[in-house]
């Protein structure tokens, strides 16, 4: 029986066109007489035409200018310190171009990461989450502080865990992540060979053993995996790994990143969690409620449970 996915979003809403007489938007950053100032010339400029068609939802971008910005994305990639910026300003001209190729490889990793080789560092992939969502994630990372402590809170009434008072943020991020699929997908098997908290964070006693916890990761589509000795944490999606970091909570944010980044479909015991993920608490409207319809007494249990330990009354705040 072929497993079940889940894919999270709606296909891309129509993108709202230009007003009529609306001046087209140039992206131009001014020259500067220091050689070592990398800047945008001012050739680089996206033309955004008023009609809107099903094959580009509105963004369109003439073929001249999309090559001058994979020109110059591909330039300063291959400089030895590519500048954050300069390639930040490039990927958000090249959103709408990137979007149309990601849909058209359909989430090929290897495809996707041959042309834009920065999604292998975490500051790019937060920065594409944030252009998908349209919101900066220094908001959302201030309010995963707060809805942490409520998945713990939940768990623990559900006797998944015992929370402790000392937990960090950290610690409190890595046991979220692992009953997370119990809280949402209850019933819901794991893949052959893995336990059900282990499809988003697992973790290893050394690096040694890496390699072999990999073996298992083409079960999963996008998932952490920890080495505490190291203090190292991996993102690997669909059997490679995408980049390395020293915290727990920006691996977190990573892996969401990861999966708007590719464009990830879950498998049906973890599905439901990052529907959740997406739509309560990342506010991503584009999220489909249809795919939600097994999980919806769950979610509507743990939105009670909230609304109950948020009120006033309540001795745990």
């Amino acid at each position: 029986m072929r497993r079940k996915v889940y894919n999270m979003r709606y296909e891309n809403k129509k993108a709202q066109t230009a007003k009529p007489g609306q001046k087209r938007k140039k992206y131009v950053e001014h020259s500067s007489t220091k050689k070592t100032q990398h800047t945008l010339h001012e050739d680089v400029s996206v033309e955004i035409h008023p009609q809107s068609t099903e094959e580009n939802d509105g963004d369109y971008v003439t073929q001249t200018t999309a090559a001058q910005l994979q020109k110059k994305l591909k330039d300063e990639l291959l400089r030895k310190s590519p500048h954050y910026e300069v390639v930040k300003q490039l990927l958000d001209l090249d959103f709408p171009e990137r979007k149309h190729f990601i849909k058209t490889v359909k989430g090929d990793v290897r495809l996707i990461l041959e042309k834009y080789s920065c999604f292998h560092q975490p500051n790019h992939l937060q920065d594409e989450m944030s252009r998908h969502l349209q919101k900066s994630l220094e908001g959302l990372k201030a309010k995963w502080e707060l809805e942490v402590n409520i998945i713990l809170k939940y768990g623990e009434e559900k006797k998944l865990l015992n929370i402790s008072l000392a937990w960090s943020l950290e610690k409190k991020t890595s046991e979220a992540l692992q009953i997370l699929p119990d809280l949402f997908a209850a019933g819901k098997s794991s893949p052959t060979g893995l336990k059900k908290s282990e499809m988003l964070l697992q973790f290893v006693d050394d690096l040694e053993k890496k390699e072999e916890a990999m073996q298992k990761s083409k079960k999963r589509e996008v998932w952490l995996l920890g080495v505490p000795s190291h203090r190292k944490c991996f993102v690997l999606i669909k059997g490679q790994p995408l980049c390395e970091l020293n915290s727990m909570v920006e691996a977190f944010f990573t892996l969401l990143s990861a999966s708007y980044t590719f464009s990830v479909c879950y498998h049906e015991c973890v599905g439901p969690a990052m529907m959740w993920l997406e739509s309560a608490f990342l506010g991503d409207e584009r999220v489909n409620t249809k795919d939600m319809t097994s999980c919806k007494k769950s979610i509507q249990s743990y939105l009670d449970f909230k609304e109950k330990l948020t009120s006033p009354c309540c001795s745990f705040w």
